[in-house]
């Protein structure tokens, strides 16, 4: 479960795994929602990751002719 919110590609893997075993019926409205549940908190995580390392973390700028 916790590469399922982490990760999206697992999340869609583990759904699509769920639903061979148990048939695109057997899953019903709450394999459903757990899949849709764990893929919006997954796309979250990786776009948060994303954001903190391009805005949260400042990085020291290169300037050409800052040594002169």
């Amino acid at each position: 479960m916790k590469d399922e919110l982490v990760k999206p590609w697992v999340a869609i893997a583990s759904y699509f795994k769920r639903c061979t075993l148990f048939g695109w019926s057997g899953t019903g409205l709450v394999g459903l929602f757990r899949f849709l549940a764990s893929l919006a908190i997954s796309v979250c995580v990786l776009l948060l990751g994303v954001g903190v390392n391009t805005l949260g973390i400042p990085k020291e700028r290169w300037y050409p002719n800052a040594g002169l």
